[in-house]
């Protein structure tokens, strides 16, 4: 399936829900959805919306399920990184992160939150690439060392933890890797990055 014809598709489905799809959503979902035929985007696009209970966009799950494909590890790791690409704009390398033990664990490994943000646009599909890998790794594991799992620190965190100041922000930030049940793989209910509010709390170092 080409992208003016998956562009085409999805059209089907912002006009049943109202709102335009952010460009980022887009591009994420047409690398999980692209290898499906135009027919079997259309099915599972209506019967997506025939039953449609969700605010906002459905989980991408939900429409191959209903193609009748299924997710993969590796399309969640697609759009986990969809979720931590939306996040460094939103929430910036001050603020500190929690994305889910998977994700927290893939970035600290990565070398942590300010290193992902200041990372050069030129330079994030290579990002993209080891991130994904490490998502899968990570996945395959059977518990993954708490000490990775933890939220990420942002610069502010680091500061005032150095300086013997404790308050800092934390944006709690939903994932858009969810399966055909809507739940992510961290098992919290979402409705996207774009869609979703980011949750700012005050955190003591």
């Amino acid at each position: 399936m080409t992208e003016s014809e998956f562009v085409n598709g999805i059209a089907l489905m912002t006009a049943s829900i109202g709102k335009p799809m952010p460009d980022q959503q887009v591009e994420a979902w047409y690398l999980i959805l692209g290898e499906l035929t135009v027919d079997q985007l259309r099915r599972g696009i209506i019967e997506t919306i025939r039953h449609h209970q969700f605010a906002g966009f459905p989980p991408v799950g939900t429409i191959l399920a209903n193609a009748g494909a299924t997710t993969t590890v590796a399309d969640e790791a697609i759009l986990a990184w969809a979720s931590v690409r939306d996040a460094i704009g939103r929430v910036g390398a001050y603020d500190s992160a929690d994305f889910g033990p998977t994700v927290n664990a893939v970035i600290r490994d990565l070398g942590g939150w300010p290193t992902i943000c200041d990372t050069l646009t030129a330079d994030l599909q290579w990002v993209e690439k080891r991130f994904c890998g490490a998502y899968r790794a990570f996945s395959a594991t059977s518990r993954i060392p708490d000490e990775m799992t933890r939220h990420l620190p942002g610069l502010s965190e680091m500061s005032n933890s150095r300086g013997g100041r404790g308050n800092y922000r934390l944006a709690r930030i939903p994932l858009v890797t969810d399966l055909s049940d809507g739940i992510t793989i961290e098992q919290r209910a979402i409705q996207g990055p774009m869609n979703g509010v980011l949750s700012l709390v005050e955190g003591i170092g």
